[in-house]
């Protein structure tokens, strides 16, 4: 009898490409943590909101917004620090803790969401709000989150 090698991720036994991508994807789900499980996926890509709006969201949740901490981290250029104050420049500071943003949100229609998500990670606060918000009020957060993004930085 002759040695055959059997890919045990298809039932025919026989390598695929979809089958590896799954394979990875899962592996990359339990490295990721919950993020993945708790975040519903196919409402998000089915909000009505602009394309770059999503994109913009999804790299804020998985945290590789070019902020100026992060910045500085990889290329040691650049200022670290907020443009309105001497602080560090993270996503919590962009989005939570700036003086310039608490005034923006204070005045939003937008500001029980964000009262919610003052002790919580990007993550956890759109997991929160995308299961007590509808998807209009939804949409209408995260097109604010990427304004006060884009008006940081023009």
């Amino acid at each position: 009898m002759e040695d055959k090698l059997i890919w045990d991720k298809e039932k025919s036994g026989r390598y695929s490409v979809k089958s590896a991508y799954r394979l990875w994807e899962d592996r990359n789900i339990e490295e990721e943590g919950e993020l993945y499980t708790l975040v519903n996926w196919k409402r998000f890509w089915n909000l009505k909101i602009p394309p770059k709006v999503k994109i913009f969201v999804w790299r804020w949740l998985n945290n590789i917004i070019p902020t100026g901490a992060r910045i500085f981290d990889r290329m040691q250029k650049s200022s670290e620090g907020c443009p309105f104050r001497d602080l560090r420049e993270t996503q919590e500071h962009i989005f939570h803790q700036c003086d310039w943003v608490r005034r923006v949100w204070r005045y939003s229609p937008m500001n029980s969401c964000v009262e919610r998500g003052e002790v919580l990670t990007s993550e956890e606060w759109f997991c929160e709000l995308q299961e007590t918000e509808s998807d209009e009020k939804l949409g209408e957060f995260l097109v604010a989150l990427w304004f006060i993004w884009d008006q940081r930085n023009c």
